[in-house]
């Protein structure tokens, strides 16, 4: 084999505390959770949200994985997992890393090994992949270091000198509060939101028109409906939504339904965006062929940059764009996704939350990593550009998931 073996591989399941009332509106945090589920007293992990069926943690949840190659090089990746964290922690100890010790940094090759280790079993998705695709991020990050450039230049970029992005949610649990938050964006320069269907069609539409009011269209804005609508109501809304001049609808239908999607994306008036929950290009395919979908939304976090870039290659030639999703997530996650965003030449956009993104810098030295209104700068360092500051890194390691 060639290249430096890998001589230890340690996962750390993270739940950092957080006020999920404060982030309301913003990606990771969208809507109500059931009613008692965020009181202190109340030792409730999880909750539904109350107007549809997903679960939210009512913390900062996600893995991270270190992988340490026999050079001393050190690389950080990481899952995401925003729910049940030890789960994709415990995959890697118990079978990735007897499997990987030894192993040269090559990504391709141990991703390819990773898979082909546990798909005749079904575990082509899931917990499973959200796994390796942090072991991928991490020996790319190794790959990078070794090599002294910053990722985006061994992966054939830069495409993009900057990562466009655009702002995912506005904060408040009211329609003022919202519209305090779109004018604080606003005048900071941002002009790209989306708005999550957290409660009903009539209250986003409220807010859509005041938005639209109160800025015409100087900006520019997407919907997510939460896979929480049916055929025939997904048609109308969209239908209102292109009075509005919305962008694009995103999540309209459940991830199952690939049919209904395709209907609804031959008759919508505007473009109709999947992704966040396929993990390989074996699932976006039949997305693809169907045309089922105008733009797909790979999540780093669940694919990995290899398949990451593998999906957005696959989706070019069916002439595809690409918008990053990028949800709760820590240093090495966001680096990865503007990374792979860099190199990814249908790309659109990647998503954004501020409040991620500081949260993020709490606890990492992002690297140069930066955003401003027009999207991310790239860094310069080399990897993923990210690492746990060393001054806080044993609180933040501390802050691991321990079972009760």
């Amino acid at each position: 084999m060639n290249g430096s073996p890998i001589s230890s591989i340690t996962a750390y399941p993270l739940r950092i505390p957080r006020d999920y009332q404060s982030a309301r509106g913003g990606a990771g945090s969208p809507a109500a959770l059931t009613p008692g589920a965020a009181l202190p007293d109340k030792d409730m992990r999880y909750a539904l949200a109350s107007t549809y069926g997903t679960v939210y943690s009512n913390s900062i949840e996600t893995t991270l994985v270190k992988i340490v190659a026999e050079d001393g090089t050190t690389g950080w990746g990481e899952a995401q997992a925003p729910v049940l964290p030890e789960v994709t922690a415990e995959i890697i100890r118990t079978l990735f890393t007897p499997l990987l010790l030894g192993q040269s940094v090559e990504p391709l090759r141990i991703r390819e090994l990773l898979y082909n280790a546990m798909r005749v079993r079904g575990h082509s998705g899931g917990f499973y992949i959200d796994a390796l695709s942090a072991i991928d991020c991490a020996l790319w990050d190794i790959i990078g270091k070794q090599a002294q450039l910053p990722l985006y230049r061994l992966l054939g970029g830069p495409v993009h000198e900057m990562v466009p992005l655009y702002i995912s949610g506005l904060t408040g649990e009211t329609l003022e509060q919202q519209m305090a938050c779109a004018q604080r964006y606003v005048g900071q320069g941002y002009t790209r939101f989306k708005i999550f269907l957290a409660n009903s069609t009539v209250e986003c539409l409220l807010l859509i028109e005041h938005l639209r009011k109160e800025f015409g269209d100087a900006i520019e804005l997407f919907v997510d409906a939460l896979w929480r609508l049916e055929e025939h109501t997904a048609l109308a809304f969209a239908q209102a939504l292109c009075n509005w001049h919305v962008a694009w609808l995103e999540s309209p239908l459940a991830p199952e339904d690939l049919i209904s999607h395709q209907r609804l994306a031959e008759r919508s008036p505007i473009p109709i965006a999947v992704g966040e929950c396929y993990r390989t290009r074996h699932e976006c395919l039949p997305w693809l062929q169907a045309r089922a979908a105008h733009l797909l939304q790979p999540d780093i976090g669940r694919s990995g940059i290899s398949e990451g870039l593998a999906i957005a290659s696959l989706a070019n030639a069916y002439n595809i764009p690409i918008s990053i999703h990028l949800s709760i997530a820590l240093g090495p996650q966001i680096a990865a996704a503007i990374h792979s965003a860099a190199a990814m030449p249908n790309l659109r956009y990647c998503e954004l939350n501020p409040r991620v993104l500081n949260t993020a810098a709490t606890y990492f030295d992002m690297g140069g990593i930066e955003q401003t209104p027009n999207g991310f700068r790239l860094p310069a360092s080399a990897g993923l550009g990210v690492a746990p500051k060393a001054d806080i890194l044993e609180q933040f390691l501390s802050i691991r998931f321990r079972a009760s």
